[in-house]
């Protein structure tokens, strides 16, 4: 609840040290202003060279309030919110100042107008004379969103806020307004009254649409006709708090738009394409989203005329149609943060690039695509345009392929095709090794049972190197002999750690023959959580379906595995508890369900240092125990610190601001009065005397 505020003359004072001071503020989670803003002869530079949260103008230096001042703050605010700043006027005293100030969308005032300063007990009484209520912390992020979204603009401009029932218009610029009004001057709520109150089948229409925009979350178009003019709404969703719905919309009048002619020959110009490409698209990289203009291809994939989130889109079209050996250089080709400067390097004006893509009859063929920038947009729209491969092109390109592919591996059978699309196709856990049980393979379901993003972070290892299961003798011993005695070992249950979570799972290995020589092994297994659920063990579930973590329930069973161990073996094992101390009043000032998102990136950041070493639990409210193997106290002790530090760095969630502080606590097996039994309540005895 805490801002800096920073000054630009003490930050000329010394420019290094304020430097670090403003970063060690916000990555402590506090939001720094920039105070006096204008003030000072470098207020562009100290902008350009130190981060701000929000902007403060003082309106005192702008006084008389002519003309040219009102343009000097107009401008300042837009600049502020275009480098994504908030900002608040201070020095604000008449109703003409605080007209002005909402109208251009400045987020925050601050001034006599509302009141001088006097004591905390008054000021809350003279609030309430004036009909001004506090904000709640719940609220705060949502009407951030609301004000950093209102600007001055060409563009007919409005926001509008829906609670599922009743739509309320918050603010409407004055090029929205003349749209929507035909010139008469009208109050928003009267515009509201005419629009959203009426019995008009045209609102249960626009009610379908809101619903579709909330659910979405992209950006989504409507179409409609008033008073003998064709009218296109466009509005996304903002923000969501407590059921209500914060959505920018944009409103045109196509019937008198000036931009109808040129879009009209756009269409003509996209006609034309259609005799040259077989699908097109369209794309929006600012808005990122994505429509199919034309295509005669429908095994492409190309539906309606319809718009999508750009990137959803890109993935499912790479999932469904691209061959799997050219999706890097798919995503590569069609990512939006780098084609302008692609296209601005060439001199032709567009990119190219060939790639396979998947026939109707599941065959792959070569396809050449192009990018161009759409003329008038500030390089903001793109055509994407798909054209099949001649002929003896193809085949030219397939032939290189293969050179390429003999080139680098030496040889290449159909055997070897046959493996390396049933590695990357198979929905099996397998797996092979050398004779030194090392990994030299995994299968893509392997990879994504562990969450492992490459073959590379495990290729070369042991299991024990990995250290991802509660025993690894067992699995070590059943290897040994499938390697030196040519046994095949089947359905051999065991444990294995993924994201914190023990997941109890059965595997088969069997030896790998070179000209009869045993050369290494190839082993699957199989998830038995997995396969053994139903609807009906969601009282009994194992994993915690806020954090993803195991549960008390769960935990329960991991620690007597543990137990066993240091019983048999002598393997010394430790609990680590975490608890964050502000967790009841994040959730009273929040509520639950954000509250819950907290203790979800809690849980992320605890998995973030424990990797897959150890077995995670939330095992109440806002307690969590890891279990793992340590040799001693020390190291536990470094690790419970590793985790608290790690947590403690978290102060943002969804945009909104939190303050973690934890108390922990860690325990040893072999400390003295310490048994299997009662480790659990004592490290929980620890957290609470705390």
């Amino acid at each position: 609840m805490i801002e800096i505020e920073i000054t630009e003359t003490i930050i000329a004072s010394d420019k290094e040290k304020m430097e670090d001071i403003i970063d060690s503020f916000r990555n402590a989670g506090y939001q720094v202003w920039m105070d006096d803003f204008g003030s000072a002869y470098s207020s562009l530079n100290v902008l350009k060279d130190y981060e701000f949260d929000l902007l403060k103008l003082d309106m005192k230096f702008l006084m008389p309030f002519t003309d040219k001042a009102r343009n000097i703050v107009r401008a300042a605010i837009f600049m502020a919110k275009t480098i994504d700043l908030k900002t608040l006027a201070e020095g604000v005293e008449t109703p003409d100042q605080v007209a002005f100030l909402k109208q251009i969308g400045c987020g925050r005032l601050q001034g006599y107008y509302f009141g001088r300063p006097e004591p905390l007990e008054d000021v809350f009484a003279h609030l309430e004379d004036k009909g001004v209520e506090t904000e709640i912390r719940l609220w705060r992020r949502y009407y951030d969103i609301a004000s950093i979204h209102v600007r001055e603009s060409e563009n007919p401009l409005e926001l509008i806020e829906d609670d599922g029932e009743n739509i309320t218009t918050l603010y409407m610029n004055k090029p929205y307004r003349e749209q929507m009004t035909f010139g008469v001057d009208m109050e928003l709520e009267e515009i509201d009254q005419k629009i959203y109150h009426t019995n008009s089948p045209l609102l249960s229409r626009f009610r379908e649409y809101a619903n579709h925009i909330e659910e979405t979350g992209n950006l989504e178009t409507f179409y409609y006709s008033a008073n003998g003019n064709y009218m296109r709404f466009q509005g996304r969703k903002l923000a969501e708090c407590n059921g209500r719905y914060l959505i920018e919309g944009c409103l045109h009048n196509i019937t008198i738009d000036q931009n109808v002619s040129e879009r009209l020959r756009l269409d003509s110009k996209l006609r034309d394409l259609n005799l040259m490409f077989d699908v097109v698209y369209l794309l929006n990289v600012r808005n990122k989203t994505v429509i199919p203009l034309l295509g005669r291809n429908s095994h492409l994939g190309i539906g309606e005329r319809k718009e999508a989130n750009l990137d959803k889109a890109m993935e499912a079209f790479e999932e469904r149609f691209v061959y799997y050996q050219d999706r890097n250089d798919f995503r590569e080709f069609m990512d939006p943060a780098t084609i302008k400067d692609r296209v601005d390097l060439q001199p032709k004006g567009y990119v190219e690039t060939s790639l396979r893509l998947k026939l109707k009859d599941g065959s792959y063929t070569w396809y050449d695509i192009t990018l161009m920038m759409v003329p008038g947009t500030g390089a903001q729209e793109y055509l994407a345009c798909l054209h099949r491969t001649t002929g003896r092109v193809s085949e030219y390109m397939d032939l290189v392929t293969e050179i390429h592919t003999e080139e680098k591996e030496n040889q290449i059978s159909k055997a070897a095709v046959l493996w390396d699309n049933a590695v990357y196709n198979s929905k099996l856990k397998f797996f092979w090794k050398d004779r030194d049980r090392r990994f030299r393979g995994v299968s893509k379901a392997f990879l994504e049972f562990y969450g492992i993003k490459s073959e590379a972070e495990i290729l070369g290892k042991t299991d024990e190197e990995m250290h991802w299961h509660v025993n690894d003798q067992p699995y070590m011993l059943d290897e040994l002999a499938v390697i030196e005695e040519g046994r095949v070992v089947e359905d051999i249950p065991g444990q294995c750690i993924v994201g914190g979570v023990v997941h109890r799972i059965a595997c088969r290995k069997m030896p790998i023959y070179d000209n009869g020589q045993i050369i290494g092994l190839v082993g699957s297994f199989r998830d038995l959580e997995e396969e053994r659920w139903t609807e009906e063990d969601e009282a009994l579930a194992l994993v915690d379906p806020v954090t993803g973590l195991m549960t008390a329930r769960s935990l329960v069973g991991v620690m007597i595995d543990y137990a066993e161990q240091y019983n048999l073996l002598g393997k010394e094992y430790g609990l680590a508890v975490l608890r964050n101390t502000g967790h009841k009043r994040i959730e009273q000032t929040y509520g639950r369900p954000f509250a819950e998102s907290v203790l979800g990136e809690i849980g992320k950041r605890i998995i973030e240092i424990t990797g897959q070493t150890c077995a995670v639990a939330r095992v109440k409210d806002d307690i969590f125990v890891v279990v793992t193997y340590k040799s001693r106290k020390e190291e536990l002790e470094e690790l419970t610190g590793r985790i608290r530090e790690n947590v403690e760095k978290l102060t943002s969630v969804d945009g909104n601001s939190v303050t973690i502080r934890t108390v922990s606590a860690c325990l040893m097996r072999s400390e003295e009065g310490v048994t299997d039994e009662n480790i659990y309540p004592l490290i929980l005895r620890k957290i609470e005397e705390q």
